[in-house]
């Protein structure tokens, strides 16, 4: 709070989006005849407590489920934004933009990573250092001065759907207008934090097998808190398929 008082969010489990969260606030509000907090306000707090929906069907990493859900966060925002006023040629222009993003973070962008290129974005060494701890900062040999126009799409795609939504803003209404916005913010952390997930998930791979492929005789290599999610099929009481969710933790040994 402004006045350093810090309230602690307790945990939860949403089972409606975030304008049903508010919608159910205000009108809990004024049954209780309680002066409540402007919608803005309500915004920011879900932004800053973000919910992370798991679906079972979208993978096993929750970062790239929200990554995928981005995706499709930004093209209802766009078909909105059409309702508005937005030209039908711009939205389809935008949405094409979208799935090339997508269709790269699903299948390409690990080919582009790597710690000896002259690529900001593509460069794993440069990209995962951090300068504030000497101990995660690494050092490059190059200079970044490269450019990829498909990496640079996905840092500049939810700015692209934004500067749209700018166009017709005028036209939507207020309550609508900050659904909108909370959601491309929202959207654009998760496409970053997605693209850093397959950054990282290279990085390691490639100082596993360097390690694995340097292994002597008389060494172990001891992969810790190894998570392995398995998909199970069950039979709920209505005979209905359904699909369910189990992990499990252990320790991955590797001889040589």
């Amino acid at each position: 709070m402004s006045d350093g008082v810090e309230i602690k969010i307790p945990k939860v489990v949403r089972t409606v989006n975030s304008t049903r969260i508010i919608y159910l606030y205000t009108e809990f509000c004024k049954s209780c005849n309680f002066d409540k907090l402007s919608r803005a306000t309500l915004f920011k707090i879900l932004k800053i407590s973000a919910a992370s929906q798991k679906t079972s069907l979208r993978g096993l990493v929750n970062t790239i489920a929200d990554g995928m859900k981005s995706i499709e966060m930004l093209e209802k925002i766009l078909r909105k934004c059409n309702t508005f006023g937005l030209p039908a040629s711009t939205v389809k222009d935008i949405s094409s933009h979208l799935q090339r993003v997508n269709q790269h973070l699903q299948f390409e962008v690990k080919g582009h990573i790597s710690t000896e290129t002259n690529i900001a974005l593509h460069c794993s060494t440069y990209a995962l250092s951090d300068i504030s701890h000497k101990d995660y900062c690494g050092s490059c040999n190059h200079e970044h001065s490269g450019h990829c126009d498909i990496c640079t799409q996905i840092t500049q795609i939810a700015e692209n759907v934004l500067v749209a939504y700018r166009e017709v803003e005028s036209q939507v209404p207020i309550d609508i207008r900050e659904e909108m916005e909370h959601e491309i913010s929202l959207a654009d952390k998760m496409l970053h934090e997605w693209h850093s997930h397959c950054v990282r998930t290279v990085h390691q791979e490639g100082a596993k097998q360097s390690i694995l492929s340097n292994l002597q005789p008389n060494e172990t290599l001891i992969i810790m808190d190894w998570a392995m999610k398995l998909f199970l099929f069950f039979i709920e009481k209505n005979r209905r398929n359904s699909l369910a969710k189990r992990e499990y933790r252990g320790t991955s040994l590797v001889q040589s």
